[in-house]
């Protein structure tokens, strides 16, 4: 490996400071200490534009969902380790009578129902995945309702999170916005309100908990606010007496609804920086200084030029299966491979196969010199463990691979 210590960012122009970057995500298990971009990677780059690109890649990507299920903690920080979370707008079970019942998934992926109450008409409906977890509901709303003043905080997102906070008094047996505020932190304590978009047909407004503790509103207008928040605040006694009539509450196969927040541009830069990342960890830094790879590097920085439609569609599935033949389990499979042109240049690409599902296929620049990358050379990430395997072609489809196989059963075919 040929790493040159270098005064400028690999990515932009910027002369330090510097960070180390790690070569493939540490939150998808990419942990490994053998593995990192030492003085290459600006701490702007790093920080400020690669943490978030990755943040979309792990948890507003439909390989959010193959993270979440698969793998079971994020990057090694001992005690603080954590499993991994999708951003959602919304997850909800479907009832028996058709109604969106908030739910989560739990610690070990486990379908969970939230403690709610559901407020349809003059009714309120109580339900939960067992008794404590409604108790533990009572007392925080409890806590929040009765005091005489109520943070209600609503998450806004544009080029910047920002957090729009509503002040209600409780005065004259109603609730009266005091104030509105926008601010880059949100209050420690309060109702957080979340605006239901979907079909309103089997919805009705409810308060629930999350599985972390935050007490949420979520209704189809915030009009209605007040209104909630006081027939909430009235329903309290009744719920103080039902909680301890409440029985565990579970969905035998549960139809389950979830709307993800997605954000494909984040997760395809994303994609494409792992891509350059592994090029300059194997062939040095001075390999991506080339002018073919400026066109991708401000891709990735800034989102333009859009990034070449470059993905293995349903039409090349058999082509990325011989690629990648049988990943082994708990193992991201990735790869470099430079395809020749017509013109005696070639293509530099960047595959990966993540979480055993769909395959993925970046173009990371044209009309490069004919390299000694035509053979594709693998890398296994186990997530794990957090290691990673850099292997030759041979060595992989010997292992894990299906053309290896296929040519030894042709060969001893009978002949005809």
């Amino acid at each position: 490996m040929d790493q040159i210590k270098t005064a400028q960012c690999i990515y932009c122009p910027s002369t330090g400071p510097f960070s180390d970057e790690h070569v493939f995500p540490a939150g998808m298990g990419g942990d490994d200490k053998n593995f990192l971009l030492v003085d290459l990677v600006c701490a702007n780059c790093n920080t400020k534009i690669f943490s978030k690109l990755e943040l979309s890649l792990m948890r507003r990507s439909p390989i959010g969902l193959g993270r979440q299920f698969l793998q079971t903690k994020t990057r090694d920080r001992g005690s603080r380790t954590s499993s991994p979370t999708i951003e959602t707008k919304s997850h909800f079970v479907i009832d028996k009578e058709g109604r969106l019942l908030e739910a989560d998934y739990d610690a070990s992926g486990a379908e969970t129902l939230l403690a709610q109450c559901i407020i349809e008409g003059e009714k309120a409906l109580y339900t939960a995945q067992d008794t404590l977890h409604l108790k533990k509901m009572y007392k925080a709303l409890s806590k929040t309702l009765e005091a005489p003043r109520i943070n209600l905080i609503t998450k806004t997102r544009s080029d910047t999170v920002s957090y729009v906070v509503d002040i209600y008094d409780w005065l004259d047996d109603e609730y009266k916005l005091i104030s509105s505020d926008t601010f880059k932190k949100p209050p420690p304590s309060g109702i957080w309100l979340e605006t239901f978009t979907g079909n309103q047909s089997n919805f009705s407004p409810r308060f629930f908990q999350r599985l972390a503790g935050q007490l949420v509103l979520r209704t189809t207008s915030a009009i209605d606010c007040p209104k909630l928040l006081r027939s909430m605040r009235r329903t309290l006694p009744s719920m103080q007496s039902k909680q301890d009539e409440a029985t565990q509450s579970s969905i035998e196969q549960p139809i389950v609804q979830i709307e993800m927040a997605i954000d494909s541009d984040g997760a395809e830069r994303a994609l494409a920086k792992i891509g350059m990342n592994f090029l300059a960890f194997t062939f040095g830094s001075s390999f991506i200084t080339r002018p073919q790879f400026e066109s991708i590097k401000k891709s990735i920085l800034t989102g333009t030029p859009e990034l070449p439609h470059s993905s293995f569609g349903e039409e090349y599935e058999n082509v990325a299966n011989d690629l990648f033949g049988n990943v082994p389990n708990q193992c991201h499979c990735v790869m470099l491979m430079a395809a020749p042109t017509d013109d005696g240049l070639c293509e530099m690409y960047f595959n990966a196969r993540l979480y055993g599902t769909g395959a993925y296929k970046v173009l990371l620049a044209k009309q490069l010199p004919t390299t000694d990358l035509l053979l594709p050379i693998y890398f296994l990430i186990n997530y794990e463990t957090n290691t990673i395997t850099p292997m030759s072609m041979l060595d992989y489809q010997f292992k894990y691979g299906v053309l290896v196989e296929r040519f030894l059963e042709d060969l001893n075919k009978p002949q005809e």
